[in-house]
């Protein structure tokens, strides 16, 4: 086993403590939904990615959000409550940000940190204030339709080490101007026909 599914714990209304194993590398949307009582969660190990998977738990509505209105799970960001907010320093060591985090918030300016790794589907959708995004060098995975709908979407700077891609990621971003990227990695993304793209130097 490498992942947690939606099927696996939802709705177990009795649980209120469990282990994550080592062997787990995903914990994913819906996981642990409807077990209302679960109050405590332990990880033998560190994921790549969990995804909004605690919603409705006694554990995530405990966690409190931080300075920028974010809620994380040990190294992942998982929410941005406050959707007012028009910027977002992403606490350092975090090495995720789940599916739907950023969903139709104003946010202008998001600041990544080095450690991040895996960014969820549509974790920027409808972020209409959005116009840079500078991802840091160490993601390897962005998913569906990452960017959906970022209507002021102008520069977009992706790094080397992206090797997954999810499809649409740059759907309706109808502003979208200029693209710095792999070469290795550009015939795997949809972009309109005025987008300049900018291939990185392969060392």
């Amino acid at each position: 086993m490498n992942r947690f599914g939606r099927e696996i714990k939802g709705d177990c209304i009795e649980l209120k403590n469990i282990l994550i194993p080592n062997k787990v590398e995903q914990v994913e949307w819906g996981t642990f939904s409807g077990c209302i009582n679960l109050e405590d969660v332990k990880f033998e190990g560190c994921p790549e990615y969990i995804g909004y998977a605690f919603q409705d738990t006694k554990f995530y509505n405990n966690i409190r959000e931080d300075e920028y209105g974010c809620k994380y799970v040990s190294d992942h960001l998982i929410e941005v409550v406050d959707k007012e907010g028009q910027e977002v320093i992403i606490k350092e060591g975090t090495v995720s940000i789940a599916n739907h985090a950023f969903y139709r918030s104003k946010v202008k300016n998001v600041v990544f940190p080095k450690e991040l790794r895996v960014i969820g589907s549509m974790a920027f959708a409808e972020c209409e204030n959005l116009k840079t995004i500078d991802l840091p060098e160490g993601v390897y995975d962005i998913g569906y339709r990452c960017f959906f709908d970022c209507k002021n979407l102008e520069k977009v700077y992706l790094t080397k080490s992206i090797e997954v891609v999810g499809s649409e990621i740059f759907l309706n971003c109808k502003k979208l101007k200029e693209v710095t990227l792999s070469k290795m990695i550009a015939d795997s993304i949809e972009f309109n026909e005025n987008v300049k793209l900018i291939y990185r130097v392969e060392l």
